[in-house]
């Protein structure tokens, strides 16, 4: 929810309504065409409109049981991808399946889906502005693992720093993580400067969450069958269900990360897991030629649903 959005446009509305007392409805609805509000923020805005003798100042939009879901968890929406915060204070991680997704320290911001380089540029970006011995680094070691972190030469796994160095990058993702915070406390930062950020593959995601996305992705796909390729209720709802248990399973074993065509979070991923489905289906003699065209037209579906709501 865009919380800078909001309080701008309520401001400019508790102005304008605040200006004359008979002010014109349509100058304030086109001031609301100019904010990029969710539904919740939208509701919230007609209701000063509605109200205008009300504690406008106090007024703000109701939270849907999908956004309490996400404060729940950490979730934050880059665009319409979930990535989760991950608290830097502590050891205990539930890091299986996941990927980084963002890293931000001060000015530094770091994309990255590979473990081993989000650790390499940021021991890069540390040491370029706190420069350490290279004696001091190479005496550098952990209490979980016996292999060396830093090199004076190169090695199966190792990455070269800017510094001469090399890294060890060859980490589970659970010890990446550890790896992480030790080299915080290397360069003496604080933790709570570092922010953390990983996308997590759909299987471990929280179970109410999951639902709660499930659900709500099926009803809009439901209304979207409807309205834009004219299915009956019946119909549209046999499509889902004909995805849920024939071509969920299948798409399951192309990926551990997104095993659901209802969880998905971003287009592009969808249109390459869709090609990499059709060309497995295509593949598999067992499935009948009729089922195959029944699949790929449900993708068609798929695709288009995901694209026409901004994934």
């Amino acid at each position: 929810m865009s919380n800078k959005a909001f309080e701008k446009c309520k401001k400019e509305i508790i102005e304008t309504i605040n200006s004359t007392k008979d002010f014109d409805i349509d100058d304030v609805l086109d001031l609301v065409d100019n904010f990029d509000l969710s539904t919740e923020e939208l509701d919230a805005i007609f209701d000063i409109i509605r109200n205008p003798d009300s504690d406008l100042e106090s007024v703000t939009p109701e939270k849907s049981e999908l956004q309490q879901l996400y404060e729940k968890y950490n979730v934050t929406l880059h665009r319409k991808k979930r990535i989760y915060k991950v608290n830097l204070n502590i050891r205990d991680f539930a890091l299986f399946n996941s990927t980084p997704y963002l890293l931000t320290y001060n000015d530094f911001v770091l994309h990255h889906h590979s473990w081993g380089n989000l650790l390499l540029d940021f021991v890069n970006y540390l040491e370029y502005n706190n420069p350490q011995k290279l004696e001091y680094l190479l005496s550098f070691n952990t209490d979980w693992s016996k292999q060396e972190i830093f090199s004076d030469r190169k090695k199966t796994n190792h990455k070269k720093l800017l510094n001469g160095l090399y890294l060890n990058c060859n980490h589970t993702a659970l010890h990446a993580c550890w790896l992480l915070q030790d080299i915080i406390r290397l360069y003496d930062v604080d933790m709570n400067d570092v922010n953390l950020y990983i996308h997590r593959g759909n299987d471990c995601e929280p179970k109410e969450l999951i639902e709660k996305i499930q659900n709500e992705v099926k009803q809009n796909f439901r209304k979207f069958l409807i309205d834009t390729h004219n299915k009956s209720e019946i119909n549209a709802q046999k499509i889902i269900s004909n995805i849920d248990t024939a071509m969920n399973p299948k798409l399951k074993d192309l990926s551990s990360t997104y095993t659901n065509f209802f969880m998905f979070d971003d287009y592009v991923m969808l249109y390459n897991y869709s090609i990499r489905f059709e060309s497995k289906i295509d593949e598999n003699l067992r499935i009948p030629q009729k089922n195959k065209i029944i699949f790929k037209r449900y993708l068609s579906y798929l695709k288009e649903f995901y694209k026409l709501n901004g994934y």
